[in-house]
């Protein structure tokens, strides 16, 4: 009989939106759900469904975007959608373990040979799928206690090639075993074994969260900030081989070392002097000011003989730093109590000083503020003040508007632009805004530009990004443009349909004043973006079928289905659109495309209006007009013949 447990799980995925009561019927009579083993999450539940065929596999990034249209139509609660989302990468997370054999079967093959105690097995069960490819005992070992150099792989911070480059450096054979990965990457990145790319943290911690999870991305960015500090570290003249000499100079016991060694680089360029290794491990707290007076009073107790001395001046001379630190320590907290500025400590200028050009050259890769730097938290507020030229964003005259939760999506490489959501809080109410940072020159130099967009297409534009800022979804084999124009060919016929006139006399009208009529008051384009939301699927013959979010100039459309446009100047819009090549080749609309467009413009303004859709009623688009009448010429008598 299968465990409550696993019968819970799988009926947690059901409020979460993740399965239907159809598939969760089919499960209960799969064939080998009563013998399947303990499933420790919902999480576990998803995966195994997806392997067993049950239900297709879904990118975590496409259900978001769906989940999002659910709850702008008051379907689901923010709440709800951000636990299924999380339920979805936990479940693809497993999914990739289990492709490399990283199963239950091989965790407990581990602990039947007595290479994982019980605690273990049991921690190791809760993070592995239940099935996947052939149990691979080694690939489990490997990723449970990994080396620290292919710990970087599996958190999605390096990649084979790199590592193997790393592992082929003529220092590598020498080094001292890294404590941890922040050590090896504080190493890959102090000789210059990184690519550029991984300089901007906050994107690639964005990259691993798309393609790693959630999880995973949490370590990596442990191991990101780690090795700053390692590396602030090795800038001071802090190395394992500085910490072990204080060691053999028995200015540390065998205790001290092993509690040392982990907050230390590797190597490092720069040498300091035991003074002030000694005073560094005091005043940054890995060894307290006790045990270090208990060694100062050993040494100073000590007779004299050869080294005596030596060792005396050492603690005299870092006892003397760890006051004047303890001093400076003092003055910056008096100064912080009165709101003024503290400055960084010596390592920041030690920091600066050991990668010099370096550093030039790698800002200059990648030189815009971050999503939460101060200038552009700076130009948000501006953005959204009444006087802002932003009519998306503009408030209203005195109400108070405020940012916060300022945040990046994505980086685009090749447009050097960032793309970053933020939260807009005002007149009680709050919503996600969006925003992007780029130079006015598109290039490396020029000014910076922080400009608002809608968050929609923040989200599918920045949030889908490959390992080298290039985006992954471009509608194939439609194509991005052939997809936009056909879509703003689709709405231009749309448009057309809602102004047509409605009798005989307004159609003779449009025939007369037709030269007149063929100019658009309005230049700008109905559709002002458009971008591909996922991946296009085949749909009848050569139909395809496209996820596309985009952005609707709100105020040429009349009035749909009983609901007016919106004041606003743009109308981010989600829809699912069919398109087909004609004789010729090129890609139009097809299927149902105007009902389906004209929902999706209704829908978005139900959302900005806060009406439910049961308040909409049915949806009625004019009847495609009767064709222009055609003019009848008289018959005329024929000639006459002489």
């Amino acid at each position: 009989m299968p465990s409550n447990a696993n019968l819970d799980a799988f009926a947690a995925l059901l409020p979460l939106g993740l399965i239907t009561d159809e598939q969760h019927d089919a499960v209960l009579a799969h064939p080998g759900f009563p013998t399947l083993a303990p499933l420790p999450s919902p999480a576990h539940a998803l995966d195994w469904m997806q392997q067993q065929g049950l239900i297709d596999p879904v990118a975590s990034h496409v259900l978001r975007i769906q989940l999002d249209r659910r709850v702008e139509r008051n379907e689901l609660d923010r709440g709800t959608r951000d636990e299924a989302v999380e339920v979805a990468e936990q479940a693809e997370a497993l999914h990739r373990l289990g492709e490399r054999g990283i199963v239950r079967e091989a965790v407990l093959a581990l602990h039947a040979d007595g290479r994982l105690d019980a605690e273990a097995r049991d921690e190791a069960l809760e993070r592995v799928p239940v099935s996947g490819a052939a149990p691979d005992p080694e690939a489990a070992h490997a990723w449970l206690d990994p080396e620290p150099f292919e710990a970087l792989v599996l958190q999605g911070l390096v990649d084979a090639p790199r590592l193997a480059a790393a592992r082929a450096h003529p220092e590598y054979a020498s080094l001292p075993k890294p404590p941890t990965p922040a050590h090896a990457y504080a190493w890959m990145r102090l000789r210059g074994l990184l690519p550029a790319e991984n300089e901007d943290q906050d994107a690639l911690i964005e990259r691993i969260v798309a393609t790693h999870g959630d999880s995973m991305a949490e370590d990596a960015e442990d191991t990101l900030d780690e090795s700053d500090e390692l590396l602030e570290a090795g800038a001071l003249g802090l190395s394992h081989a500085v910490v072990q000499a204080l060691r053999d100079d028995s200015l540390l016991d065998a205790e001290d070392l092993e509690e040392a060694l982990p907050w230390v680089p590797l190597v490092s360029d720069q040498r300091a002097d035991p003074a002030t290794a000694l005073a560094w491990l005091v005043t940054d707290g890995w060894l307290e000011e006790e045990r270090f007076e208990a060694i100062a009073a050993r040494v100073e107790a000590e007779p004299a003989f050869v080294g005596a001395d030596e060792r005396r001046q050492i603690i005299a001379q870092a006892r003397e730093r760890i006051a004047a630190e303890n001093a400076s320590s003092k003055v910056m907290a008096r100064k912080r109590s009165t709101g003024l500025r503290s400055p960084r400590w010596l390592g920041v200028i030690a920091v600066i000083a050991m990668v010099g050009a370096a550093g030039a050259y790698l800002w200059k890769l990648n030189a815009l503020p971050a999503c939460n730097s101060d200038l552009a938290r700076r130009e948000l507020d501006g953005l959204v003040s009444s006087t802002s030229n932003d009519e998306r964003l503009r408030s209203e005259p005195g109400v108070e508007a405020r940012v916060s939760a300022l945040h990046e999506i994505g980086f685009l490489k090749a447009d050097k632009v960032r793309g970053c959501l933020a939260t807009l809080s005002r007149d009680g109410k709050t919503e996600t805004i969006g925003f992007t940072i780029g130079s006015n020159s598109g290039g490396l130099s020029g000014d910076t530009v922080v400009r608002g967009a809608e968050a929609a297409i923040v989200e599918a534009r920045f949030g889908a990004l490959d390992a080298e800022g290039r985006p992954q979804h471009n509608a194939e084999p439609v194509g991005r443009l052939a997809l936009a124009d056909a879509l703003r060919e689709g709405v231009d016929n749309l448009e057309a349909r809602m102004r047509a006139p409605k009798n005989l006399q307004e159609r003779l009208r449009a025939l007369r004043e037709a030269p007149l009529m063929a100019i658009d008051p309005d230049p700008r384009l109905p559709l002002t973006e458009v971008e591909p939301a996922g991946a296009c699927q085949a749909g009848d013959g050569q139909q395809q079928v496209c996820p596309v979010v985009m952005v609707y100039d709100d105020r040429r459309l009349g009035a749909l289905g009983g609901v007016r446009p919106s004041n606003a100047a743009s109308l981010p819009l989600r829809a699912e659109i069919t398109l087909a090549p004609d004789d010729t080749g090129i890609w139009r609309v097809a299927g149902d495309f105007e009902r389906s467009f004209a929902m999706a413009v209704v829908e978005a303004r139900l959302t900005k209006q806060g009406v439910s859709d049961a308040a909409l009623g049915p949806l009625e688009l004019p009847e495609p007009p009767p064709p222009p009448p055609t003019l009848v010429m008289p018959k005329l008598p024929p000639p006459k013949t002489r």
